[in-house]
């Protein structure tokens, strides 16, 4: 009788499951991280996202642009209306944020490509879809205005008034 034995390597973590315990680590350490590591993991990261973006193919950030879109429908419609509310508030402070701190000539680009990004959505609406988009900012401003305390109401015709002017 032969008996062979063979010697087992110590079994190895998997690259998988090396992955999983860093971003374990890195998920229980993020409370711990002062605001500035955080501001440079965040600037890091948009860096990698624009230098990965440059390098796509139009077919390739058409396919990302398509699954975002998908994610993010998917996300709204399980949405709350807390949920919504808080989004429409977080979302306005942001833009709120990026609008102080753009330039004029910034403001005005944003401006323009905002506009081009709408006459293309108009462009391919139907007559029903116009209608129905018509109705419904009536509808918005009804109810802001409606909202508004005198001294609001006031500060939009002032406002409205500039624009007007300065055209």
């Amino acid at each position: 009788m032969v008996f062979c034995y063979f010697i087992i390597p110590c079994k190895r973590k998997s690259s998988l499951s090396r992955v999983s315990s860093q971003r374990q680590a890195k998920t229980l350490a993020r409370p711990l991280e002062s605001l500035e590591d955080a501001e440079l993991k965040r600037q890091e990261q948009a860096e990698r996202q624009a230098t990965f973006r440059a390098s796509q193919r139009h077919s390739q950030r058409q396919q990302r642009r398509l699954e975002q879109t998908e994610r993010q429908a998917t996300l709204k419609a399980t949405e709350t209306p807390a949920q919504i509310q808080q989004r429409h508030l977080e979302q306005a402070e942001r833009q709120a944020t990026l609008r102080a701190t753009e330039t004029a000539a910034q403001s005005q680009q944003r401006r323009l490509e905002q506009a081009e990004r709408q006459a293309t959505l108009r462009a391919t609406e139907t007559p029903a879809q116009s209608q129905q988009r018509l109705f419904e900012h009536a509808e918005r401003q009804a109810a802001l205005r409606a909202a508004e305390t005198p001294d609001e109401t006031q500060h939009r015709l002032i406002e409205q008034a500039e624009r007007q002017s300065t055209l």
